[in-house]
């Protein structure tokens, strides 16, 4: 869920910046690193800002893949009467001829949850992603929304095993799978909590979490978690939680092989990160690894890494004098020493687990790029050095492409960079929706990116696909 793969917080799909929400496995095993920088309008609550692929909202954090309706818009608002007139050119309609409703359709029975470990998509790299200029498919429709905002998230387990959604309305979600075509559409009920966060595969299927401002009289949020099938339906009953507080988001996620780990914000209380799994019956596990300071005015996550159960934070405070600063936390385990040798503000271009300790590769104030180590307990191991290129970093991350959605001058434009946040190839147009609220995602399949985005026409939002390609072939 590219994160990626929508509108909330600033900093980086049952951060202008998750599953998230990222491609989306970097890996299939259990060590998973986190890298990518926590660019504006695709960091945030969509796959973890250090980490590619990832779903990519159009935003600032708050949302994965959410809209960016707080981004600076010079345009004219588009009102229906300055809608494309009827005979103008459109994207083609791939939607199949109208079936039976999804529930009628042959379909596994309710408590056959997937199982079969899915096969994780390479990470984009300089071979596969990093031709100087990109070509794609032509834009075909997917659906429509009639939500006041259209969420909209997508997902890759392999090159043909993908599932785009969006929010149908205020109780209803939409989906397709993806492969050489959509497949039909499939509508299931997720009320009070259809803002998509995360979207991610697991095993056969897909994992998708949400959440909801007002979930109970009190005004109180929540957060569904819910197991898909492959072809969008749900495998079993949402699973949800309800939280005594305001305003829930996702401020970080990492895609695991059997599940995802997720960094849950809210108005007032701290940061709770708890790893979601999938469990027997098409349900969801959830386990809550540990609480991070709640930090006022901003995140208090800088970023996720994850060694098999081992689960290392990023974590800063300012909410008072004697804590403020950041620190790495273990969890589980004890939290880590706090340190001040880094800048309070910084963008985290790598975050890494290696059998040495953890490396940090961030870059402050427009200044070079640094590298700080960590031992394996969180203690920084000497002052931060300056290192350009990152050439201390493995030799995967260097070759790693990041990419991220950004809505300019009512152009959605497809940008990658490399660790060091150097530019890689032309950045490409995607679409011209003209709007500076169009709702957007992206992740990597492991042959091109695939973008899903929304754009409001009068009451509706027609969803769009189109797939790009960077390798120098055609898509």
């Amino acid at each position: 869920m590219n994160s990626t793969s929508n509108g909330g917080r600033a900093a980086a799909s049952c951060l202008l910046l998750g599953a998230a929400i990222v491609a989306v496995l970097a890996a299939a095993c259990d060590t998973t690193r986190g890298h990518g920088p926590p660019a504006s309008g695709a960091g945030g609550p969509g796959q973890d800002a250090t980490q590619a692929p990832r779903p990519v909202a159009v935003t600032p954090p708050g949302g994965s893949g959410t809209t960016d309706a707080e981004a600076a818009d010079t345009s004219p608002p588009l009102t229906d009467a300055a809608a494309p007139p009827p005979d103008a050119a459109a994207p083609p309609d791939v939607s199949p001829p109208p079936g039976p409703p999804a529930s009628d359709a042959a379909a596994p029975p309710p408590d056959a949850a997937p199982v079969a470990a899915a096969a994780a998509p390479s990470v984009p790299t300089l071979t596969l992603a990093g031709a100087p200029a990109c070509t794609a498919t032509e834009p075909v429709t997917l659906g429509s929304s009639l939500a006041r905002r259209a969420d909209v998230a997508v997902a890759f387990a392999s090159p043909d095993r993908g599932l785009a959604l969006w929010a149908l309305d205020a109780e209803r979600i939409g989906a397709r799978a993806l492969a050489v075509s959509p497949g039909p559409q499939v509508e299931f009920a997720l009320p009070d909590a259809n803002r998509v966060e995360v979207l991610a595969p697991v095993g056969d299927g897909f994992l998708l979490l949400a959440t909801g401002p007002l979930c109970d009289q009190f005004g109180h949020t929540c957060f569904r978690t819910c197991l898909l099938r492959a072809d969008g339906s749900p495998a079993g009953e949402p699973v949800t939680e309800i939280v005594d507080d305001q305003n829930g988001f996702v401020e970080r996620w990492l895609p695991m092989t059997d599940g995802i780990i997720a960094a849950l914000g809210s108005r007032w209380g701290p940061t709770r990160v708890v790893r979601y799994r999938a469990a027997g019956e098409g349900g969801v596990g959830a386990e809550v690894l540990g609480e991070a300071p709640h930090t006022s005015g901003g995140l208090g996550t800088d970023a996720l890494a994850a060694d098999g159960e081992q689960v290392y934070v990023l974590e800063w405070s300012e909410a008072h004098p004697e804590v403020s600063g950041r620190s790495i936390l273990r969890m589980p385990g004890a939290p880590g020493s706090r340190f001040h040798d880094l800048p309070g503000e910084l963008k985290v271009l790598d975050f890494s687990v290696t059998p040495d300790g953890l490396l940090l590769f961030y870059a402050a104030g427009g200044g070079r790029a640094r590298l700080a180590r960590f031992s394996r307990h969180g203690v920084l191991d000497g002052p931060p050095a300056v290192s350009p290129s990152g050439e201390e970093l493995p030799e995967a991350v260097r070759q790693d492409v990041r990419f991220e959605l950004e809505m300019s001058d009512g152009r959605l434009m497809l940008h990658r960079s490399n660790v060091a946040a150097d530019g890689v190839g032309e950045p490409f147009e995607v679409a011209k929706p003209g709007r500076a609220d169009a709702a957007s995602a992206a992740t990597w399949t492991g042959r091109d990116f695939a973008v899903v985005w929304a754009v409001r026409t009068g009451r509706e939002w027609p969803v769009f696909l189109r797939h790009v390609r960077c390798d120098g072939a055609e898509p």
